[in-house]
């Protein structure tokens, strides 16, 4: 969908399934937000 993200690491796996630590700007996910509010269930 489009939130850009930057890894903070490479990772580590975990049961199974690899976690990576993620960082996301608030511009970032203020981009992200507005375009996509229509998706949400609250009424904007």
């Amino acid at each position: 969908m489009g939130i850009a993200a930057k890894p903070l690491s490479d990772g580590i796996e975990y049961l199974g399934s690899l976690t990576i630590p993620m960082y996301v700007t608030r511009d970032g996910l203020e981009f992200f937000y507005n375009n996509h509010k229509q998706l949400s269930l609250i009424k904007h």
